[in-house]
């Protein structure tokens, strides 16, 4: 019997000898050439070789020009396998180089949509779930509170389901935009019934400035927002506890003195867990001392990242104590920087309204990774002006 090889070549002559004859090029006496070693002229293939060795080369070129090419073809998918895998090196899932990617990405496509969600947010609040009953507008423009807050008239404590007309709005359990807060907005899965996470809604306002750092849309159309709650250090939860009531309720209050700092909590090693400090003109810019040597010995045990410094919950210049462990904690100083840009605006206030009688409150709220760390990853502020002003501001700062 003879071998697959054996056949395939007959075949192939056979059909070479029909095209050939046709294009009158046949060699009907060819030239004798040795058969090949392993060959006779009896079997199929010495019979070919010896009858048509011309075209038997031409054949044999064309094969090893496919194996050539298979062979190129092998070499450049090898080639490519191994960019392949410095691609997976580079961007494995979790490291800072595909997470720097993939904002850097998000910063070109996504962003400027993202931010048009967070521009002069609306909303329309209903009693009943999936958008029915009785219900109340909300317009960031047209607001109790100067900044966007809004206390609810109609519906306080009767919020059910909020349309956000592709905006993104928080609620706040309490008015004046404080205590826990849940953001709505497109994709959020919170606007047909937000009971389940907020049982009762008192004020609306706006949603962070931040809110959405390392979000994208989930679909083509760009309209469904998904957030990234892997990276803490950009995460916003939809459900927030921007001030803590409970906290409060078992802080420590402080006997009156030159301090604008009133009340404060420390936790596990003693870090900073709550601060409230009501400011007045007078507490701007006080003459202190130098950070004592209890107060040094104390920072230095707690945990740090490269490159942080001293921070202060309550800055020096607005009357916060350098010597004194709960307003002292780790800070980093992009973190640092930003705390202090919010802050000027409370200086700027009291240079405009330098009466005795105003005043600023702020309330601090540290969060942490972990129940026994000690260094702070994110800090939520909330702040209120009071007589001349009304202002309500409120905002998260990653640490």
């Amino acid at each position: 019997m003879k071998s697959f090889l054996e056949i395939s070549f007959v075949i192939i002559f056979i059909c070479l000898e029909i095209v050939v004859a046709k294009e009158g090029n046949r060699i009907d006496e060819p030239e004798s050439f040795p058969i090949p070693e392993g060959c006779n002229e009896h079997d199929a293939l010495g019979k070919l070789y010896y009858n048509y060795q011309q075209a038997f080369i031409k054949i044999t070129e064309l094969f090893q020009s496919v194996n050539t090419s298979i062979t190129d073809v092998k070499n450049r998918v090898a080639g490519l396998e191994d960019e392949i895998a410095i691609l997976r090196q580079d961007l494995r899932v979790g490291s800072n180089e595909n997470c720097k990617l993939r904002k850097e990405s998000i910063e070109k496509f996504d962003k400027p949509l993202l931010d048009a969600v967070l521009e002069n947010p609306r909303a329309k609040l209903f009693t009943g779930e999936n958008y029915t009953g009785i219900s109340e507008d909300y317009n960031f423009n047209s607001t109790k509170y100067e900044g966007g807050c809004h206390d609810l008239w109609v519906l306080a404590e009767r919020v059910k389901s909020v349309d956000t007309f592709g905006k993104c709005v928080r609620l706040f359990f309490d008015e004046g935009c404080d205590g826990y807060s849940l953001a709505v907005y497109p994709g959020s899965k919170n606007s047909n019934n937000v009971f389940p996470k907020l049982n009762i809604v008192r004020s609306i306002g706006f949603c962070l400035p931040n809110e959405f750092i390392s979000s994208s849309f989930k679909d083509s159309n760009k309209t469904i927002i998904g957030k990234n709650s892997s990276d803490l250090m950009s995460y916003v939860p939809d459900l927030l506890e921007i001030t803590s009531e409970d906290k409060y309720k078992i802080s420590f209050s402080l006997p009156e003195s030159n301090y604008s700092l009133t009340d404060y909590l420390q936790g596990p090693n003693d870090r900073v867990e709550m601060l409230r400090a009501l400011i007045y003109p007078k507490h701007l810019n006080l003459s202190q001392q130098a950070m004592n040597s209890e107060v040094t010995d104390f920072y230095n045990t707690l945990e740090k990242h490269e490159g942080d410094v001293i921070g202060y919950g309550i800055p020096s210049s607005l009357g916060g104590p350098v010597n004194e462990k709960f307003n002292v904690f780790p800070q980093n100083p992009l973190s640092q920087k930003e705390w202090n840009q919010v802050t000027s605006e409370i200086h700027q206030h009291f240079e405009k309204h330098p009466d005795p009688e105003e005043n600023v409150l702020i309330l601090l709220n540290f969060e942490y990774e972990s129940a026994l760390q000690s260094r702070p990853y994110a800090i939520n502020y909330w702040i209120a002006y009071y007589e001349s002003s009304n202002k309500r501001l409120y905002g998260r700062i990653f640490n």
